[in-house]
C-alpha cells in the first residue's frame, strides 16, 4: 500500500509552505484595514495546495505557516497563531473538501471556494466576541501593541462600549457588566 506522505507529496507541500510564507511577507507590504487587521494572501496559496492535494494539505500548510509566521514577523503571540490557523482552515478546508471528495471540476472549485467563504464568514463572526479581550484596558491578555496604543484602544469601531455611553442614567443591576456586548464588523468603502 503506498502512504500518501511519500517523497513527492511532501516537497510539494513545503513548496506551497515557502510559497505561503512569501505570500505573507508580501502582504505586510499592503496597509492595514483597521486597527489590528489586516490583508493575509496565503489563503488563496492553501487552497491551492487543497484542490490539488486534499484538506489535509490544507491543515499541515495553515499549522506550518501560522508557526513560521509567530515565530518571525508577528507580533500577536500564540493567540494571532491560533487565530491564523482558525482563519485559514476555516476558508480552505471546506473549499478543499468539497472540491476534492465531491466535485472534480470547475464548477466544483467555485461552489468549494462559496463554502470557504461561507464557514470562514461563519467562523470570524462567532471568534469576534473573543476579540473583546483585546478591548478591555484592564485584561492582561491585551497584547502589549494594543495595551500600549491608546489611539487604537480608543479607536470608535474597535473599542470597550460602557452601557452608560448608550444608556445614560440607566442603573446596573449587582454583577451585570458594564459593557455592551457588540459585534466587531466594520466596513470602509472607497
Amino acid at each position: 500500500m503506498k502512504s500518501k506522505f511519500d517523497t513527492k507529496y511532501v516537497v510539494m507541500t513545503a513548496m506551497f509552505i515557502a510559497i505561503a510564507f512569501v505570500a505573507v511577507l508580501i502582504g505586510k507590504i499592503v496597509p492595514n484595514v483597521a486597527g489590528f487587521l489586516s490583508y493575509d494572501p496565503k489563503d488563496a496559496i492553501v487552497v491551492i495546495a487543497g484542490f490539488i492535494s486534499g484538506p489535509l494539505t490544507c491543515v499541515i500548510i495553515s499549522v506550518l505557516v501560522s508557526l513560521i509566521e509567530m515565530l518571525t514577523i508577528s507580533t500577536t503571540g500564540p493567540y494571532g497563531l491560533l487565530m491564523n490557523i482558525v482563519s485559514t482552515c476555516a476558508f480552505a478546508v471546506p473549499a478543499a473538501w468539497f472540491y476534492h471528495k465531491k466535485n472534480h471540476t470547475h464548477k466544483g472549485a467555485v461552489i468549494g471556494l462559496g463554502l470557504g467563504v461561507a464557514f470562514m464568514t461563519l467562523c470570524m463572526l462567532a471568534w469576534n466576541y473573543i476579540d473583546r479581550l483585546f478591548t478591555q484596558r484592564n485584561s492582561s491578555y491585551v497584547p502589549g501593541y494594543i495595551k500600549n496604543d491608546l489611539d487604537q484602544l480608543s479607536y470608535p469601531y474597535i473599542r470597550e462600549v460602557p452601557y452608560s455611553e448608550v444608556f445614560p442614567g440607566r442603573e446596573l443591576n449587582y454583577g451585570q457588566e458594564s459593557t455592551v456586548q457588540t459585534l466587531n464588523l466594520s466596513f470602509y468603502p472607497k
